[in-house]
C-alpha cells in the first residue's frame, strides 16, 4: 500500500546573521512512500541528521527526532524544541538538510535524504509578511514559511544585503565620502553640505572645501577677508581694487590706501 505521510513542522528556527535576523517556520512534509507489507500499514516516520545551516555552518543539528507512530501527520512542536537566538556568520545562504526514515520493528528503513534545500531569504526584507516556499517532488513536497525580522546596524533591503544610506563596504562599516562617522553618518563633515555631502558648506571652496571663497575669511569662512566688504563680501573696501582687493585705487596710496598719491 502506498502510505501518505504528512509532517506538519511548526517549529520556529530563528536565523540571526551578521547582516540580519530571520525566522523559518516548517509547515508540511508529504511523502507517498510505500511502508510495510500490509495494505493497511502506515509509516512510522522520523527525521534523522536534521540540520539548518547558514553560511556553511550548522545553525542547529538534531541527530534524530521522535517517531510519529502510524500516523499521516506529525506535529514537530511536540518533539523538537524551538531553536532561537543563534548568532551566525553567513554569506546569506541558509539551507535545510535531513534524512527520512521508517521506524520498523526489526530494522529501520531509510527512505530518502534531502540535502541543501536553499531558503530564499534574499527575496524578502524586514516588514514583509511570511513568504511561502515549496520544494516539490514526484513523491511529495516540503513546505516552509520564512521572513526577515530585522537587519543588523547599517544593513537594509532584500536579504539585508544592502548598506543603509551613507554606509559602504562589504560589511557596511565605512562611512560615505564627506560624511561624519562619529554622528552615525547622518551628517556631513563640517566643511561639506548637500544631500550627498558633495558641496562645500557655507562660504568654503577648494577641492577639499578647506579654503574660503574669494572675499571670505575666518575659521568658518564667516567674515569678510581683509579689504573686502559688503553683505556677501563681494566688493572691495573704499580705495581698494583688483581681483583680490589688494591694490590701491588710482590716486590712492599708503599701507591702507588712505593717502593721496603724489601730486593729488
Amino acid at each position: 500500500m502506498i502510505c501518505l505521510v504528512v509532517f506538519l513542522l511548526s517549529t520556529l528556527t530563528e536565523i540571526i546573521s551578521a547582516k540580519g535576523t530571520g525566522i523559518i517556520k516548517f509547515l508540511t512534509y508529504e511523502d507517498s512512500t510505500s511502508c510495510g507489507i500490509w495494505s493497511t500499514s502506515r509509516c512510522d516516520f522520523y527525521f534523522k541528521n536534521f540540520k539548518v545551516r547558514s553560511g556553511g555552518r550548522d545553525v542547529t543539528s538534531i541527530y534524530r527526532t521522535a517517531t510519529a507512530q502510524e500516523t499521516q501527520t506529525m506535529d514537530l512542536t511536540q518533539i523538537l524544541d524551538p531553536v532561537s537566538d543563534i548568532d551566525l556568520i553567513t554569506d546569506g545562504t541558509v539551507t535545510i538538510s535531513y534524512e527520512v526514515w521508517d521506524d520498523d520493528w526489526i530494522t529501520d528503513d531509510f527512505v530518502r535524504s534531502l540535502i541543501g534545500l536553499r531558503v530564499e531569504f534574499e527575496s524578502v526584507q524586514p516588514g514583509d509578511p511570511w513568504k511561502e516556499q515549496v520544494w516539490q517532488y514526484e513523491w511529495g513536497y516540503l513546505k516552509v514559511e520564512f521572513k526577515i525580522t530585522s537587519c543588523a546596524d547599517h544593513f537594509t533591503g532584500y536579504g539585508c544585503n544592502s548598506c543603509s544610506a551613507n554606509w559602504y563596504g562589504d560589511e557596511c562599516e565605512e562611512c560615505g565620502v564627506n560624511w561624519d562617522e562619529e554622528n552615525g553618518c547622518k551628517e556631513c563633515l563640517s566643511n561639506w553640505a548637500g544631500d550627498n555631502c558633495e558641496e562645500c558648506a557655507g562660504n568654503r571652496d577648494g577641492e577639499n572645501c578647506d579654503v574660503c571663497k574669494l572675499g571670505w575669511s575666518g575659521d568658518n569662512c564667516d567674515s569678510c577677508a581683509l579689504n573686502w566688504n559688503g553683505t556677501n563680501c563681494d566688493r572691495c573696501d573704499d580705495h581698494w581694487t583688483g581681483a583680490n582687493c589688494d591694490v590701491c585705487e588710482m590716486h590712492w596710496s599708503g599701507e591702507n590706501c588712505t593717502e593721496c598719491a603724489d601730486h593729488f
